[in-house]
């Protein structure tokens, strides 16, 4: 299934991993929203992996990336 995450979605993502206590910037949201457009069509799993490399800078992020993308991805239905 290709990945398509609306903007309200990315919002969210960032929302969730700073209530965790992983800081988001605002140069990464944009480049994050710039991923959005040109990743269109993308499986959703490259889309995962891209966005986890442009939001998350520290290892004991990671897991909490993992968590909020979980809760606002769209389900994998095939």
């Amino acid at each position: 299934m290709s990945g398509a995450l609306s903007p309200d979605a990315l919002l969210a993502l960032q929302a969730s991993l700073c209530a965790e206590g992983a800081p988001v910037s605002l140069d990464a949201v944009v480049r994050a929203q710039k991923l959005l457009a040109m990743g269109r069509g993308w499986p959703l799993t490259r889309l995962r992996a891209a966005l986890r490399a442009t939001l998350v800078h520290r290892r004991e992020h990671l897991d909490a990336f993992d968590r909020a993308f979980e809760a606002v991805a769209p389900t994998q239905e095939e």
